[in-house]
């Protein structure tokens, strides 16, 4: 009888210490992403698997069969490589090698496909530096077609808040601004996965400006009495405020203050010729002697277009590019042949005393010669083929004539 009992006690203990390992369920995995792809770090689903077991490893594997076979493990972190995909779960008692197996999903969900949103303008009316901003102007604009039923859009004022989902606009249809310009920081988030998106915006304040021509009323009072009607630069009986062209010299304002009109960029102050007078106020912005508006040799109404050198720079904004009018007694000279393998006549010449210089399209100096009445010939035949320009000046008058050496 003792005999029985030790033989079944004997079976009890084998039995229990050979039970087969068991693969606890594994939670499904989410990750995501701009593609369909993403990277995961399946590891992190052992301890779930494991339980309270001792002695038990888990691997993955992408098939039933890879994983009751122990091949082919997979390494983490795993990139997808179809969406959704079933992942194969084998978890073994190393003593024993008795095996379980269960199965979990990796999915990945898409940030959402936003638009840049625009940003928000608005005049400072009062000029206290601040308005009441409607954020959600750009809530349909940065959702760029996306179903506004599947998708949160939030409002933030730092983008270490928007990242966290912390402290978002309460009331983005009425949000005052806090300075200007303020960024402000959209999170676009899809209901089914949580992926996200951030976009930014700004907000900016502009002083009132009547005339559009880019320079507020207030600073449009040049002697600072407050009276804006009484700063005419131009003198022609419309005050700045209400001038697009300040200075009259064929320029808009708003193009001397930014872009070409500005020498190719946008500055606080605009000075092409340092003479401490904005050019938008400057009737000869490159201080040549000659008058923004007469250097609009092509006579078109605009001088932005007249770039003699090629240089990409307009002629009323390079002081060594000057083609002032034409005196009558410059009118009548004809320079032939043009273009010319070197001999130049000058014909017409109907003053005692003419001056000519001979100039590269650099502004340089290269030949000068005076000459008296009758027909005159200039021999540049030991110049380069080019273009040049001949400079003809009589009594203060300047004529400029563009030469072609073949």
């Amino acid at each position: 009888m003792r005999t029985l009992l030790l033989c079944f006690i004997l079976l009890t203990i084998t039995s229990l210490s050979q039970a087969q390992a068991v693969a606890n369920p594994a939670s499904d995995l989410t990750a995501c992403s701009d593609t369909d792809f993403s990277q995961f770090d399946l590891s992190v689903n052992d301890a779930q698997i494991i339980g309270d077991q001792n002695n038990v490893t888990v691997s993955y594997h992408t098939s039933q069969t890879d994983a009751d076979n122990k091949i082919n493990p997979l390494i983490s972190p795993f990139t997808n490589t179809t969406n959704p995909q079933t992942i194969y779960a084998r978890a073994e008692d190393t003593t024993d090698s008795t095996y379980d197996t269960t199965t979990l999903i990796i999915s990945v969900g898409l940030n959402p496909a936003t638009a840049e949103p625009i940003d928000l303008i608005l005049e400072d009316v009062n000029e206290d530096g601040t308005e009441s901003f409607d954020l959600s102007e750009n809530t349909p604009i940065v959702l760029n077609g996306l179903s506004p039923s599947n998708y949160d859009v939030v409002y933030f004022e730092t983008e270490s808040d928007a990242l966290a989902d912390n402290n978002a606009i309460v009331t983005p249809n009425a949000y005052n601004n806090l300075f200007s310009p303020q960024t402000i920081y959209i999170r676009v988030t899809n209901f089914e996965f949580g992926c996200f998106t951030i976009e930014n915006f700004d907000l900016v304040l502009t002083l009132p400006d009547s005339d559009n021509d880019g320079i507020s009323d207030s600073d449009e009072d040049l002697n600072t009495n407050g009276d804006l009607n009484d700063d005419d630069t131009d003198e022609d009986d419309i005050p700045n405020y209400l001038d697009d062209d300040d200075d009259g010299d064929g320029v808009d304002t708003l193009t001397e203050i930014t872009g070409i009109g500005a020498g190719l960029q946008s500055f606080a102050f605009i000075d092409t010729d340092e003479d401490l007078i904005e050019n938008y106020l400057d009737d000869d912005d490159d201080g040549d002697g000659v008058l923004t508006i007469d250097e609009d040799y092509n006579n078109n109404g605009s001088p932005l277009d007249d770039d003699t050198d090629n240089s990409g720079v307009p002629d009323f904004l390079e002081s060594n590019i000057s083609l002032s009018i034409e005196d009558n007694k410059l009118s009548e000279v004809s320079v032939f042949p043009n273009p010319s393998s070197g001999i130049f006549n000058l014909n017409g010449i109907t003053v005692d005393t003419i001056n000519v210089k001979v100039i590269t399209i650099y502004g340089k100096t290269l030949k000068s010669y005076t000459f008296n009445k009758h027909s005159t010939s200039i021999n540049l035949s030991n110049l380069p083929s080019a273009l040049y320009f001949l400079h003809l000046e009589v009594n203060g008058y300047k004529r400029v004539q563009k030469i072609v050496i073949k």
